[in-house]
């Protein structure tokens, strides 16, 4: 019996520590800062042109 519960308890600590990262709030947005994609994102949408108003990291297919 006191097998059972030690197996049970392993096992319940490690589905909690392999699941722990599915618990995220911002699962899709959590890999980095995107307040620069944000921010152009926002003066796209107003507007403005990519490389000629404001500057852009990535190539013209990002």
């Amino acid at each position: 019996m006191f097998k059972k519960i030690i197996y049970l308890l392993l096992t319940l600590a490690c589905g909690i520590l392999i699941l722990s990262p599915l618990l995220d709030f911002q699962y899709f947005l959590s890999p980095g800062d995107h307040g620069r994609e944000l921010f152009a994102f926002k003066k796209t949408m107003d507007g403005a042109a990519v490389y000629k108003d404001f500057s852009w990291m990535y190539g013209l297919l990002m």
